[in-house]
């Protein structure tokens, strides 16, 4: 987490992925997700799947490490700028309001639904770029999320992308995060 923040702080960007065994087997047949997980700069394993595979592959992984668990350490520590892009209409707007309150150093700068229509993607990625947020959660669900992080890091490599699936809805106080 350390590490992550300290990424967070310097200049540059780039992409943070949480494959679990869905995505690692779906990433087999879409070489945009598969491009997307080995240009990763932080590919943290979503899934107990992953941690076995990696002791068959002869290269252990010691324990895994959620998006959910991933985001719910860094955002106490974070203190930067946010985007949040995903979930349904107003979801984004209810977890700024209570990422707001509950981390008053972090400014959350921008928000976007996960329902979008394709005409509005390339006005949603010049908004990120000029609100320069350092840190942009996309719950979008995988791989839908890690291909428009594709897209976003090419338009705008200064900041920092993290796929986060539902846990926008869980910031937002729509549901309870999976135990």
């Amino acid at each position: 987490m350390a590490h992550l923040r300290d990424c967070l702080q310097a200049p540059g960007g780039g992409r943070v992925v949480t494959p679990n065994p869905e995505i690692l087997m779906a990433s087999q047949s879409d070489p945009t997700l598969r491009q997307c997980l080995c240009e990763a700069d932080f590919c943290l394993p979503d899934g107990v799947g992953i941690v076995w595979a990696s002791r068959f592959a002869g290269q252990p992984i010691a324990q895994r490490l959620a998006g959910s668990d991933t985001i719910e350490a860094l955002l106490p520590i974070y203190g930067g700028s946010l985007f949040l892009w995903g979930g349904a209409q107003g979801v984004a707007a209810d977890a700024a309001r209570r990422l707001g309150q509950q981390y008053p150093e972090i400014q959350v700068r921008g928000v976007a639904s996960g329902y979008y229509e394709a005409s509005e993607e390339t006005d949603i990625i010049e908004s990120i770029k000029q609100l320069q947020p350092r840190l942009v959660l996309l719950g979008l669900g995988s791989p839908k999320q890690e291909q428009l992080m594709q897209r976003v890091y090419a338009a705008y490599p200064d900041a920092w992308y993290m796929g986060v699936g539902g846990m926008l809805d869980v910031l937002a106080g729509g549901v309870p995060r999976a135990p």
